[in-house]
């Protein structure tokens, strides 16, 4: 009876853990084809609907719905323009490891835009992590900022 039991226990746990992937999985494929549906409709010039939809995703925590939203706060489409809503979407998206947000974030600090007082440290800490994230743009950017430190150390970093 105990090994009845015990099969049952671990037949249902296998069976809601199998539940709980194909659940993500499926809110994972929704997710992406929202974010599809509003890039689409931010390409064809529809900001106003765009907005809506990357707001929708953004509710959601989604980073790249966040970064997304930043942009339009920034450029102004679809929505009136805003710096201080601009960062703070890239600052949320960038707390998730986005990439481009975090690269956003280091060119407004190394400039002093958008509001941000102007932040050697913060904008060599945000393009190092859009840097190790791959984005190769940010890479040049930090090699940028390390080589106007006039520092040994700053300098072989950038070189490599």
């Amino acid at each position: 009876m105990k090994k009845l039991l015990l099969a049952t226990a671990l037949a249902v746990t296998s069976l809601s853990a199998f539940a709980t992937t194909d659940t993500a999985k499926t809110q994972e494929t929704q997710q992406i084809k929202a974010l599809e549906k509003a890039e689409s409709l931010y390409k064809s010039g529809n900001y106003n609907q765009a907005f809506k939809e990357f707001e929708l995703q953004a509710k959601t925590n989604n980073p790249q719905a966040l970064y997304n939203l930043g942009v339009m706060y920034e450029q102004g489409q679809g929505v009136k323009k805003s710096d201080k809503k601009a960062i703070e979407n890239y600052k949320k998206s960038a707390s998730n490891g986005f990439a481009p947000a975090n690269f956003a974030l280091g060119k407004a600090y190394l400039t002093g835009s958008h509001g941000l007082s102007k932040s050697d440290l913060l904008a060599k800490n945000h393009l190092t992590l859009a840097s190790n994230s791959g984005m190769e743009i940010a890479t040049v950017g930090l090699s940028e900022v390390l080589l106007s430190e006039n520092k040994d150390a700053s300098t072989k970093t950038a070189l490599n």
